[in-house]
């Protein structure tokens, strides 16, 4: 079950409106992917009403984790969605789409494609996505040893940065329901979620870090845990990344990481700590190559 804020997003990102298309069967999937599905869903032409004279040519594609879990060692990227017409290889200009709000373990996304102002007649929709044969975890720490800000350990990845913004005792309310994950990608920001908690309190502690770009890019999950005086530690209940595009040439895009733990407001800060997962070597790949004709 998904909170109705992001239900919204998921849909409009998901829906496709195009001219229809006759589409081959020569689908392909690496044997060591075989846990993800892959599919050619929708695929379509259409004119960009500030361009007139260029076509875009865009592809549902639909990816399906057979099992809980399995959707987490994908990081879907435009430069893995290519186009080969009449022999020319096509980069993906715009990669829309995420997690569908019906089923959490289903990605859909719509690709687009510059034709320019020729009409394709035949086109290919090429898809690979590596898969993580494992896992690696970047331990974060926060530390508050005095009054003021508390020191931020670095990640230990090259490209990686983060510095405190803020925290803050709060009310919680949690995104999705129990341990699961949400994306989205395409709109007015990328967003990734990953829910540890189902159930609201009114207690938490909400830590707020500012990151770089290359950290959404790689994080496939989080965990963590809060230290208090006195206390057992307290549980992440939930961590969201938002990524804001860049406002023009000279700016780049604004990460921030928000994380909300289990919270006693009377309570002593002392740590926070984060795991923050990304992908091992890839040991093989979601595939697709498939054949659409125009009529």
């Amino acid at each position: 079950m998904i909170s109705a804020r992001w239900a919204g997003v998921a849909v409009a990102l998901a829906v496709l409106a195009h001219a229809s298309a006759c589409v081959g069967q020569d689908v392909v999937q690496d044997r060591r992917a075989t846990a993800i599905s892959v599919a050619l869903k929708e695929v379509g032409v259409s004119k960009e009403l500030t361009h007139p004279n260029r076509r875009l040519l865009t592809a549902a594609i639909e990816l399906k984790g057979k099992g809980t879990g399995a959707l987490r060692h994908i990081q879907p990227r435009r430069e893995q969605f290519t186009a080969v017409v009449r022999g020319r290889s096509l980069p993906c200009v715009r990669l829309r789409g995420g997690s569908t709000p019906e089923d959490l373990n289903t990605l859909r996304f719509q690709a687009a494609f510059d034709l320019g102002a020729r009409p394709p007649g035949e086109a290919q929709i090429r898809v690979r996505i590596p898969v993580s044969v494992r896992e690696v975890r970047h331990e974060v720490r926060i530390t508050w040893e005095s009054p003021g800000s508390p020191r931020v350990s670095k990640p230990g990845r090259e490209g990686w940065d983060l510095a405190y913004e803020s925290h803050k005792s709060v009310g919680f309310e949690p995104s999705l329901a129990g341990a699961s994950r949400f994306v989205t990608k395409g709109g007015l920001a990328d967003l990734r979620v990953f829910a540890r908690a189902e159930s609201p309190r009114d207690d938490a502690l909400r830590l707020v870090l500012n990151a770089s770009p290359a950290l959404f890019d790689d994080v496939l999950d989080a965990d963590g845990s809060l230290s208090v005086d006195a206390k057992p530690a307290l549980p992440l209940l939930e961590l969201r990344l938002t990524r804001y595009p860049a406002l023009g040439t000279r700016d780049r895009p604004r990460v921030r990481l928000e994380a909300w733990f289990e919270g006693h407001r009377e309570a002593q800060l002392r740590s926070a700590q984060l795991d923050l997962i990304s992908g091992g070597p890839a040991g093989g790949a979601v595939v697709l190559n498939q054949t659409v004709r125009f009529p």
